[in-house]
Parts: structure tokens; C-alpha cells; sequence
């Protein structure tokens, strides 16, 4: 990226900084370097497990930051790692445990990933706009459905 026109980049984070707090303006305002970067966001991955090894946290789903679930996605994780690993009497278990764990959290971390960039509060405009896009085929219709599918 181009970082030597800095009164342009400036001009553009304000542009799209414009509905945010005057707080956050003013220190885009402050700054004497400005760059930007892509959030990279991966497709779900279809296998999570194979043999004894598993796929967590970003490595499995990562995705925008706009509903702050990359960490809770993690810790989700974390402990449906804890419950399929528990009561093991065989190291034998272990793949078939994984597996079922991947294909567990792979569909819910599916689902979240796809609905990471839908900031919440407009679904309908998402539904409406872009009938391909995963939240067209779930029941999210709203945000208080959204903030329920993601934290109840």
C-alpha cells in the first residue's frame, strides 16, 4: 500500500469514520502516519479433525471483528475441547472425539462467520440486499435474534 499521500488516506479514514465518535475523528485527525489494513477473513474450514489433531480458534474460523466473537469463537472452543476429551479410558477414543467435536463447532462457527460482517441492527438491510448472503437462510431477523443465536 501506498502509505506517501498521507492528506488522502487521512481524508478517506474520516470519510468512513464520519458517523463515529468525535473522539475517534479527532485522533484520525492527530495522526501523522495513517495506513490501513484488510481484515482477513478465512471460509470456514469443512474438517476441523483428523486423527489427533484439531483446528481452533482462528485457525479454524477467523473472521471481522464486527460482533467481537473471534475471541468467544475461541473460548467456545476451549471448552467443547474440555467436554469431548473428558472421561477418555482410551488414547483410541481420541480421533473419533475430535471428529465429532469438528463437526459440532464447525457448523456454529460456520454460521458466525458468515454473519460477522452483518453489523447487528440490520439484518433486513443484509436480507434484503444480498438474498445469497447466509443470514437470508437462518432465522436472524433482527439484532435481539442476532445477539441471541450468538450468545445464548
Amino acid at each position: 500500500m501506498d502509505v506517501s499521500d498521507q492528506a488522502a488516506i487521512r481524508k478517506r479514514l474520516l470519510e468512513e469514520f464520519k458517523e463515529y465518535h468525535p473522539d475517534i475523528r479527532r485522533a484520525i485527525e492527530m495522526t501523522t502516519v495513517s495506513t490501513d489494513w484488510e481484515v482477513w477473513k478465512c471460509t470456514p474450514q469443512k474438517h476441523l479433525a483428523q486423527g489427533k489433531a484439531v483446528l481452533v480458534g482462528d485457525a479454524a474460523h477467523s473472521m471481522e471483528p464486527t460482533t467481537g466473537q473471534g475471541g468467544s469463537q475461541g473460548l467456545e472452543d476451549a471448552g467443547a475441547l474440555a467436554v469431548f476429551l473428558s472421561n477418555i479410558i482410551s488414547k483410541d477414543e481420541i480421533p473419533h472425539r475430535l471428529e465429532l467435536l469438528g463437526k459440532m463447532r464447525g457448523e456454529r462457527t460456520a454460521k458466525v462467520v458468515a454473519l460477522s460482517g452483518v453489523r447487528l441492527g440490520e439484518e433486513e438491510i443484509i436480507r434484503k440486499n444480498y438474498p445469497r448472503h447466509p443470514i437470508s437462510r437462518s432465522s436472524i431477523k433482527n439484532a435481539a435474534e442476532h445477539i441471541a443465536f450468538l450468545y445464548e
